[in-house]
């Protein structure tokens, strides 16, 4: 176990705290120096830098109470943020590579290419590129079952605060039953994101020709510079692929917004994001965590972060109570 987390970038002192603090509920930082045999300072130290891996949490408290996040939770979250530095550290290396045996030299940049036949690659690529999205993500019409495949990455986008934008058409789908209503579908497929959904008089995909058929070719793109496309027909997709470029995405986006609106459909908060800022609002008294996790019946981590990103949003406002007994208490208001 020592050796585990020591490839996950602890020294030996700051093991030796998180396995204490796994057989203790709470400690002072007092506490943990005289256990562990360190000096104040360096356990100081190693409490912060524990901190920032979200380990643990400290108490702004007298004395100050040192906890340990759900182990199991942030662990797994270390190792995901492990995972994404070493992925980017290799594509990293992938394009100094292409760069350097390239007989364009550095403009070989804007290229680094990928393609998939094999769908399932495909998309484990398009769920770390949306995972690892800083300012903005743009989708045309996709597959539904591509939209419930990347649910889950563009959630995570969603609550980092990522602008998700969406253009849909009926003329990019074939259905045998026109009446299907695709939008709809859409819709509940991404019901618990923040996203602004254009529908269009046109068209949102290319046709392109492929193995002597002509199929949609959809786009997703990241940044203003990640350009993405996925050939298919309804819902069968035949390939996954795409590159850096900056100018290819600023084409693809200007082309979306020349197009003709039909339906703008903007959804600021899921369901339950807006059941959380009602009862916030209509609450005449702060209210506690648990009191708000019993209303809502979500609870743990998952309350927690719905609460804190409202608290970005400036939609509800927090306030830490201290108590001699136990954690602190939590309360949230308008």
């Amino acid at each position: 176990m020592r050796t585990f987390f020591s490839e996950l970038g602890l020294n030996e002192n700051q093991i030796e705290i998180f396995f204490l603090l796994l057989t203790k509920n709470s400690l002072t930082i007092s506490e943990i120096q005289e256990e562990t045999s360190q000096s104040y300072s360096q356990t100081v130290v190693n409490l912060k830098y524990l901190q920032k891996l979200g380990l643990l949490t400290v108490e702004n408290c007298k004395p100050k109470k040192v906890h340990l996040f759900d182990p199991k939770i942030s662990i797994q979250q270390l190792i995901e943020k492990k995972n994404e530095y070493f992925q980017q550290n290799l594509e990293k290396i992938e394009r100094e590579i292409k760069i350097q045996t390239s007989h364009f030299g550095v403009c070989a940049k804007e290229i680094s290419h990928y393609y998939y036949s094999d769908i399932g690659l495909g998309i484990e690529r398009w769920f770390r590129l949306i995972y690892n999205a800083e300012k903005s993500i743009v989708l045309s019409s996709l597959p539904l079952k591509i939209y419930k495949r990347i649910e889950p990455a563009l959630k995570h986008a969603f609550q980092k605060g990522i602008q998700i934008q969406i253009y849909y058409s009926r003329l990019d789908f074939n259905f045998e039953n026109q009446e299907m209503e695709v939008l709809e579908k859409i819709m509940d497929i991404l019901q618990n994101l923040r996203f602004n959904l254009i529908e269009l008089e046109e068209k949102t995909c290319q046709n392109v020709g492929f193995n002597n058929q002509i199929i949609q070719n959809g786009f997703l793109l990241i940044d203003n510079i990640f350009f993405n496309s996925l050939g298919f027909l309804d819902e069968k997709v035949f390939y996954i692929h795409g590159f850096y470029s900056k100018n290819t995405v600023e084409q693809i986006t200007r082309l979306f917004q020349l197009k003709t609106p039909k339906k703008h459909i903007e959804l600021k908060y899921p369901k339950v994001y807006s059941k959380i800022i009602q009862i916030i609002q209509t609450n005449q008294n702060p209210i506690k965590t648990r009191d708000l996790s019993r209303i809502i019946g979500i609870g743990g981590t998952k309350l927690k972060q719905m609460l804190d990103f409202l608290v970005r949003e400036g939609e509800i406002q927090k306030k830490i109570v201290s108590s001699t007994r136990g954690r602190p208490a939590v309360y949230y208001f308008y």
